[in-house]
């Protein structure tokens, strides 16, 4: 199966649940993530805001954000910038629909991330992550150190995710 046609399955394999749905299939995915020894010891976490169609981590967010350090993804251009998350009323519209915060703090030191949770389109048991297509992630994780732990609901992680050299692996995947 190619990369598109697995993003083409995957598409259809939403549809068939609703915002309820995903909302419930979230809850156990985020709890994973929250026992996760590496979220434990965590103290700067990137993680992503969701989409209306990804794992739903904005509770999550707003749950941690006063015990840890938490930094979002933004679009700049065609590459991600990291912007400290400040609560829910900081928020504005950004690029592809993405709530992001609004402010002006950026992380750039990237040594200081103690974790990274990276949202996909599916994944597989060696790691392998199939993005939207845009390559914006592929593009940032190489310059991360820290773990990177993929979540996806449990439809997305499937037996072989197409890769090519440039797709960097996940150290855990959550489903």
């Amino acid at each position: 199966m190619t990369k598109d046609e697995l993003r083409q399955r995957m598409r259809t394999l939403k549809k068939q649940y609703g915002a309820e749905a995903l909302e419930r299939l979230s809850v156990p995915v985020m709890a994973q993530v929250a026992a996760h020894a590496w979220f434990q010891a965590a103290r700067t976490v990137m993680v992503y805001h969701a989409l209306k169609d990804e794992v739903r981590t904005q509770d999550f967010i707003e749950q941690w954000h006063l015990e840890k350090d938490i930094w979002l993804p933004v679009v700049d251009g065609e590459d991600i910038r990291l912007k400290r998350y400040e609560g829910a009323a900081r928020l504005r519209d950004g690029a592809l629909r993405v709530q992001e915060p609004d402010t002006d703090e950026y992380q750039e030191d990237y040594g200081k991330i103690d974790l990274v949770i990276v949202p996909g389109v599916a994944f597989d048991a060696a790691g392998y992550r199939l993005g939207r297509g845009k390559g914006f992630y592929d593009r940032f994780l190489p310059k991360v150190k820290a773990p990177k732990m993929g979540i996806c609901f449990p439809f997305q992680f499937v037996d072989a995710v197409p890769h090519d050299a440039w797709d960097v692996p996940m150290d855990a995947v959550l489903h």
